[in-house]
């Protein structure tokens, strides 16, 4: 979350050319959704059930749109719904693979 304060406080970012801002953000939420899981299921993905992906995926999206909001205090940045969804796309991927990971661990284990 601070990496992405961070990033996000800065004015006049660019990425790559061959990044694309709304992967980028599908990206990091990703992992912060990823993080979220692993800190949920205290590093065990089979313990990883709908609820772990609804949690973790909400306090991702609740986090970005905390992101967005700050990102209207700095100079040459705004609030973009669109980031948003890539945010919600990224924290939601991740943390449903980590479930079907889970899933796929917890019946190999039998």
């Amino acid at each position: 979350m601070l990496v992405i304060f961070a990033a996000s406080s800065l004015s006049g970012v660019s990425l790559p050319a061959l990044v694309h801002d709304k992967v980028a953000h599908a990206a990091l939420y990703a992992v912060l959704s990823s993080l979220l899981v692993w800190a949920f299921t205290e590093g065990d993905w089979r313990r990883t059930t709908g609820r772990t992906v609804a949690v973790a995926t909400v306090v991702a999206v609740f986090y970005g749109w905390t992101d967005e909001v700050h990102q209207l205090f700095v100079p040459t940045r705004q609030f973009d719904w669109l980031d948003l969804a890539a945010d919600a796309t990224g924290a939601w991927l991740a943390a449903s693979l980590l479930w079907a990971w889970g899933i796929i661990f917890r019946g190999h284990q039998s």
